[in-house]
């Protein structure tokens, strides 16, 4: 469930090159889907992938405490220190020749 290079490409092409404008454009829809998901829903555990209740703290068959929900960046700050700080390339690009 990745996006695709066309899709990418789109983006790109709606924000005028601004890699910024495509990165907080999918950051907004990750925190749209986040907010979507709530207690409501299924749980998988992550030791023996049972579904769970939404309403268990610990997994029904083996007794594996719930997971904490892993929250999305919300600041491109927080994006590339989840990152590593390094650069971000899309679509496989080659940053141009000379370093500019």
């Amino acid at each position: 469930d990745g996006l695709s290079d066309a899709d990418l490409r789109l983006r790109i092409a709606r924000h005028g090159d601004d890699v910024d404008g495509v990165i907080n454009e999918l950051l907004e829809e990750l925190v749209a889907e986040s907010r979507t998901e709530g207690p409501s829903e299924m749980w998988t555990c992550p030791a023996c992938t049972l579904e769970n209740r939404p309403g268990e703290a610990a997994c029904a068959a083996c007794e594996q405490p719930r997971p904490r929900p892993v929250k999305p960046p919300q600041t491109m700050d927080e994006f590339l220190a989840s990152t590593g700080g390094g650069q971000v390339r899309l679509g496989g690009a080659s940053p141009p020749a000379g370093g500019g």
